[in-house]
């Protein structure tokens, strides 16, 4: 008889029981989402992050190539370095705000922020030069286009434009562009000794 009773107190789950199973079931499988998107997040920042160290390698090599100034195959300053003038086969762009795509590592774009010589001056033949160089992950943009920061933070919104509105980038406002870029993980900034090896040294 008491095995009677016994069997008909467990006929099924309460809604207590279903309550709390559910509850723990969630808060599990919430967990457990959050780590699979936080590892995505992590997977794409490391992606990029070796994407531009390629870049930024790749490029340090190819400028420390060089080429030759116009026409005469001397030697160009450091001055024309900065911006993209210094890569064989790429004209010559010489603002910085304006980056380049770089067809060694596709997605990337760079700029030369600042080159000299070892003295810190624009001596056309020092085989030694010092540069800074950003390097800046984006693969949406059309690598056949040069890409305005401008442009790029109206999509990215990494710093808030002026009440005005911008016309241009003033030279602070370009600065925290960049450096807000470097923050979130999709750009870079390399200083570097650059040895030049051209042809005509």
């Amino acid at each position: 008889m008491m095995g009677t009773i016994s069997m008909r107190g467990r006929q099924g789950f309460t809604l207590i029981e279903l309550l709390v199973a559910t509850g723990v079931f969630m808060l599990g499988f919430t967990a457990a989402f959050s780590l699979f998107l936080a590892a995505m997040r992590y997977r794409t920042l490391a992606d990029d992050t070796t994407r531009l160290s390629l870049a930024a390698s790749s490029l340090v090599e190819e400028l420390a190539i060089g080429k030759p100034g116009p026409g005469t195959g001397t030697p160009i300053p450091p001055s024309g370095y900065v911006g993209s003038g210094a890569l064989p086969g790429v004209a010559a762009n010489t603002l910085p705000s304006i980056l380049t795509a770089y067809p060694g590592v596709p997605g990337t774009w760079y700029a030369v922020e600042k080159c000299t010589d070892v003295t810190g001056g624009d001596e056309v033949t020092s085989p030694t030069l010092h540069l800074t160089l950003f390097v800046l992950v984006d693969t949406q943009s059309d690598p056949s286009v040069p890409l305005d920061l401008k442009f790029l933070n109206r999509r990215l919104r990494i710093i808030n434009p002026p009440s005005g509105g911008w016309t241009s980038l003033t030279t602070q406002e370009e600065q925290d562009l960049r450096d807000g870029l470097v923050r979130r993980g999709l750009a870079m900034r390399v200083s570097s000794v650059v040895v030049r090896r051209p042809s005509w040294m």
